[in-house]
């Protein structure tokens, strides 16, 4: 199944930082996107990592600032901003790791999902969206 097809029924969209929220910025090596899918019968649904590299391959999943104005990079190597290192299911959720590569300055962390054919916002946990969510994340 596709990344696009996990991802119909969305619970839970949200970032997060490895401390809770509740660590410094500077010292933020690590954040997590949340994703809580069900399929169309309500069963819990596991996103693959390589459905998460094939979406962030293919910009449909792709971090952003708390409004949504600035794109920011993530990809799978150190060329990107950011890149996503793991993908893990816990406690009924999808877990996707994601770490600064390249990235430097300040930034309200925010993630969004697009449609592969065009581009269109499906959605994302920017301010004003159905999810809202951030930390605050300084290099």
């Amino acid at each position: 199944m596709s990344f696009i097809d996990s991802i119909k029924h969305i619970e839970r969209f949200a970032v997060i930082d490895e401390f809770g929220g509740r660590g410094n910025p500077e010292k933020i090596r690590r954040f997590y996107i949340v994703l809580r899918v069900t399929d169309d019968n309500g069963e819990l649904i596991e996103i693959t990592f390589g459905d998460i590299k094939s979406a962030v391959s293919a910009g449909q999943l792709s971090l952003t600032d708390y409004v949504g104005f600035t794109d920011v990079s993530l990809g799978l190597d150190d060329s990107s901003q950011f890149r996503v290192t793991n993908a893990e299911y816990h406690n009924n959720s999808n877990f996707i790791s994601v770490e600064p590569a390249a990235f430097s300055g300040s930034l309200s962390v925010c993630a969004r999902i697009k449609e592969k054919k065009d581009g269109n916002l499906i959605t994302s946990t920017c301010y004003l969206s159905d999810f809202p969510s951030t930390f605050y994340l300084s290099k």
